[in-house]
């Protein structure tokens, strides 16, 4: 059966949501992803590297205002989480539309796109095994949060936080309009003479909570006052704050007070405290 049979196994599920991933790679931050996903579980959530990352989320995308398009492929192999309720969803429409039983049985080249919703993506450093030939109606209004109102990047690397930042490393996808004509060799052609992704691909948002330091995440472009999140909290040109959100993670938000004309970069961003809660006033901790 091919890709198609996760789908299966997953419509027949009793549990609400399902989780995918191919036997050739280790994923090492299901739990952050998972507590993202719980935010937001009507959106898929999936976990890529960096250079994956940039044709996810730039040169794989599929914008058309005019009609409603706002999609982009992710694969899903390397960790995904969805609800049953997209997964059927998907099922009933590649019934609809016909699709060709080939096409059918390698359902994860489709599944991403017929959501027509932006997948959730988180970006770390994957490890994949040594391993040859492993296999383990659309909706029009867009999700949110839309694909520019996202926070979470990357799992830390010991997977008990999330790094955060509302800075996005790539143009504004609908700088292309797509064109169904136009294949996707050609559109990757396009998108990357119009933004270089290698930038990002050397520095990406891993970079800040991979507990390197000989690695950073580095922006390209300078730092812009409110709101900015994720920034080097050793100098005094921020503020900290803590935020609770919906997953019980604590957060702690860097954010810029003015602006400054130059470029940035996070060498190693981590927290560590402890708080007496009978003594601090703190209800949720």
């Amino acid at each position: 059966m091919h890709f198609i049979a996760r789908y299966m196994a997953c419509a027949m599920a009793t549990t609400p949501y399902c989780y995918f991933q191919d036997d050739d790679w280790i994923i090492r931050n299901m739990r952050s992803m998972y507590a993202n996903f719980l935010r937001f579980p009507n959106l898929i959530h999936t976990d890529t590297n960096a250079d994956v990352y940039s044709l996810t989320n730039w040169k794989w995308c599929f914008f058309d205002d005019s009609v409603d398009l706002h999609a982009c492929f992710s694969w899903v192999g390397t960790g995904a989480f969805t609800s049953r309720e997209n997964v059927v969803r998907f099922l009933k429409m590649a019934s609809i539309t016909e699709m060709d039983p080939t096409e059918f049985a390698y359902g994860d080249m489709y599944f991403t796109t017929f959501m027509n919703q932006v997948p959730y993506q988180l970006e770390n450093e994957l490890m994949e095994l040594p391993q040859e030939n492993a296999f383990s109606a659309f909706e029009t209004k867009e999700i949110s949060p839309s694909i520019y109102q996202r926070d979470v990047r990357s799992p830390c690397a010991n997977d008990r936080c999330l790094f955060l930042t509302n800075k996005h490393s790539f143009p504004d996808v609908r700088a292309f309009r797509y064109r169904p004509y136009i294949n996707i060799s050609e559109s990757e052609r396009i998108h990357e003479s119009y933004y270089d992704t290698g930038h990002f691909i050397r520095h990406p948002y891993s970079h800040a909570v991979d507990d390197k330091e000989w690695t950073a995440w580095k922006s390209q472009e300078e730092v812009r006052q409110l709101p900015q999140t994720g920034l080097d909290g050793r100098t005094h040109l921020l503020s900290c704050t803590f935020q609770i959100r919906e997953t019980g993670i604590r957060f702690v938000k860097l954010t810029s007070t003015r602006e400054w004309e130059f470029p940035y970069g996070i060498y190693d961003f981590s927290f560590r405290a402890r708080i007496d809660k009978l003594n601090s006033g703190i209800d949720d901790w």
